[in-house]
This record gives structure tokens, C-alpha cells and sequence, in this order.
């Protein structure tokens, strides 16, 4: 199996020319390429999720909709899968014969904070769960109190 092509950020100007980020490394890249015809393709840059938000929704949401559901921690992943299969729904082009569910893997922020929000609403209004809104001062706070 082949690995991934690589990425590399990059900001395009007004007149169409491309500066990337880390010019040596796609050079050196390039360099091995030479004289082979190559696939390039290019796609706006959209910012992923952030971490505050991906353990927001390890961290709050899947466990909080687990244990109001009867769920234990180990089912958290079984949890995570129906919400999104539910909020998100199905792969477009899955075999019909085992149908999966979209990925939240390459969600940018909007999408994932959609989600999240999404779940929120879901929950309190479908399953009277209220979820915590994100605390927003987490990190001033003294480590025993964030454990808490």
C-alpha cells in the first residue's frame, strides 16, 4: 500500500503564485521527483478542529451523554458512533450491505463546532440531557479544581 502524498501549507498572492510554508522541504521533495510526471492538486486551506474542542468532546460531551444513557466508560467510542451516525449521518457511497457513518477525523472547525452544538441541542431537547457549556477560564484555574 502506498503511504499518504504529502501536504504542505502554502499562501497564494493576488497574482496566482503559490509561497509555501517550508520552500526547501517541497523543494528537496520535488527534487526526487525529477523527470517523473507528477499530480498536484490544490484545495483551500481549512482550519481543523481545535484540541480545546476535540477533548470538549471526549471530555464532556460523549461522557456525559454516556452516563445519563446507562453507559459506561468503556462504551464511550459505541456512544461517539451513534451520535454521529445519528447527528451526521452515513458515508456517502458505503455499501449498502454494511452501511458506516461520516468521519469527524477531517472535520475543519466549523464542522466539528456544528457538531458539537448539534449534540447539545439534540440532547437537551430529544433527551432532556443538558450538557455544560465549554468553561471558558479552564486553564486559570488551580490543577486539583480542573480534576474535579
Amino acid at each position: 500500500m502506498a503511504s499518504p502524498a504529502p501536504q504542505w501549507g502554502a499562501f497564494c498572492d493576488s497574482t496566482g503564485k503559490v509561497q509555501f510554508d517550508a520552500a526547501g522541504i517541497v523543494k528537496a521533495y520535488l527534487s526526487k521527483l525529477a523527470g517523473k510526471r507528477i499530480r498536484v492538486t490544490i484545495e483551500e486551506d481549512r482550519p481543523k478542529r481545535s484540541r480545546n474542542a476535540n477533548a470538549y468532546w471526549w471530555g464532556v460531551v460523549i461522557p456525559c451523554l454516556a452516563k445519563e444513557l446507562g453507559y459506561l466508560p468503556y462504551e464511550h467510542d459505541a456512544v461517539h458512533d451513534a451520535v454521529v451516525r445519528h447527528l451526521v449521518g452515513l458515508q456517502p457511497g458505503s455499501n449498502p450491505k454494511l452501511q458506516i457513518r461520516q468521519s469527524t477525523h477531517d472535520m475543519d472547525r466549523e464542522d466539528f463546532g456544528v457538531l458539537i452544538e448539534s449534540a447539545a441541542v439534540w440532547a437537551a431537547t430529544e433527551l432532556g440531557i443538558v450538557i455544560p457549556d465549554p468553561d471558558k477560564q479552564w486553564h486559570m484555574k488551580p490543577k486539583e479544581s480542573q480534576a474535579a
